[in-house]
């Protein structure tokens, strides 16, 4: 496959800006958080199917350089072919790209083309009380882990999300 030309290039490159910054202005403006409704602090970024960074939509650049390993470590926990539509990972451990401390929680999933993984979205999130014993602080308990991903495939339900959390922390522990 030829390379494209450089008009086309730009073409592209601004396509997959403007995406990432329309995913911010969306995750912000869904939020009930003051930490991103207000403060924004928050990010979004699009990777290729490899993980390579293809755009960024920042509020706090910090979150950029913090996510850059997250599809990488992602990929070698769950192969891109047991990956599938509707997948979410969500992690706040900062050394495997899940943010730069514990509270900055980023979910990541998965983007298919007929049937190809193609890529991967992130979004990123400071939250101020992550399941600490006194609000605001950090988790010391096994029903919300201090590090490490969980996933869930489908339409949203927060049971089984917790589930999987519970399990993988016992899973960590052992």
């Amino acid at each position: 496959m030829a390379a494209p030309d450089l008009l086309t290039t730009e073409v592209i490159a601004h396509r997959l800006h403007s995406t990432a910054e329309e995913m911010l202005a969306t995750l912000v403006k869904t939020a009930y958080s003051p930490n991103i409704k207000e403060r924004r602090d928050c990010s979004t970024a699009i990777f290729d199917a490899d993980g390579a960074a293809l755009a960024l939509g920042t509020s706090s650049p910090i979150h950029f350089g913090s996510m850059l390993g997250m599809v990488d470590n992602l990929t070698r926990r769950y192969p891109p072919h047991e990956l599938r539509p509707g997948d979410v990972f969500l992690t706040n451990d900062p050394y495997i790209g899940g943010g730069s401390h514990l509270p900055d929680l980023t979910a990541t999933s998965p983007v298919f083309h007929e049937d190809r993984l193609v890529g991967f979205v992130a979004s990123l999130a400071h939250h101020s009380d992550v399941g600490g014993r006194v609000a605001p602080t950090a988790p010391e308990s096994p029903a919300f882990p201090a590090s490490g991903p969980g996933v869930h495939s489908g339409p949203y339900d927060h049971p089984a999300l917790r589930t999987f959390v519970r399990r993988q922390t016992e899973d960590d522990a052992s």
